[in-house]
């Protein structure tokens, strides 16, 4: 039944669409816009900001801190610049090459939808067409086919955080947990409880050297690596994607 089902959302995404030429900006109210984009709980890398409206110019609703975990209720791909598309000489487009278009007529990228997918429309209708549509000239692998210019596009993100405020996050990049594809970090049992020196102003990362990144634990000599330690501070096992390992 599942597999009926994948194919069923296959095919009626696959079938082109009646649908007016398009206008900038484009709202696409829902979408979660790459392969394993989920909304769900996210937790934040780096800071981010939660809107009042979709302008980044509106108020600030409230802020999320590295480490926080925040809601992620829906979201909204805007596209601020259509892409365009021209046809050199005659071809088929879709992913089963529904829609014949010849030299002159018009094409525009919408989207990126995933796996190499992109949202166009053409001859009056809007449906999935696979191509490298993101670089000016001759299409790769299409030489039908030339970007005359590159679609640019906006994802907002409606967060709440644990206070129930809400608010629209143009910084969803700023967030791991969108990615159902991803598995979470596992916290490492064999890391040891570490003695910390006490001022000690910077850590080495692999190759890479943060100074001051344990400002914060100026006040505890011990830390338990990968869990909580008694004196209320936790180290992330993972910073930035990386491990972090210390002999004991």
């Amino acid at each position: 039944m599942w597999l009926f089902g994948a194919l069923l959302t296959f095919l009626v995404s696959a079938t082109p669409t009646p649908s007016p030429e398009p206008t900038a900006p484009r709202f696409d109210w829902g979408v979660c816009p790459f392969e394993g984009c989920v909304y769900r709980e996210w937790t934040a890398t780096r800071k981010a900001l939660a809107l009042e409206e979709l302008r980044p110019t509106s108020r600030e609703v409230f802020r999320v801190q590295p480490g926080e975990s925040v809601q992620a209720l829906t979201g909204v791909v805007i596209t601020t610049t259509l892409g365009r598309v021209r046809a050199v000489a005659p071809t088929s487009l879709g992913a089963a090459n529904h829609v014949a278009v010849t030299p002159g007529d018009k094409v525009y990228v919408l989207r990126y939808v995933s796996e190499g997918f992109y949202l166009i429309w053409a001859r009056g209708r809007t449906f999935e067409h696979r191509a490298d549509f993101d670089r000016l000239g001759p299409v790769r692998d299409q030489p039908s086919l030339e970007v005359l210019s590159v679609v640019q596009t906006e994802w907002w993100v409606r967060l709440r955080n644990k206070e129930g405020l809400e608010g629209w996050c143009p910084e969803p990049r700023n967030f791991t947990g969108n990615d159902a594809l991803v598995s979470p970090p596992q916290p490492n049992p064999a890391l040891q409880r570490t003695r910390l020196r006490s001022p000690l102003n910077s850590i080495s990362l692999g190759r890479a050297t943060r100074p001051g990144l344990f400002s914060a634990f100026s006040r505890t000599r011990s830390v338990l690596l990968g869990a909580p330690s008694r004196k209320g501070f936790v180290l992330p096992v993972g910073i930035r994607g990386r491990s972090v390992t210390f002999g004991s």
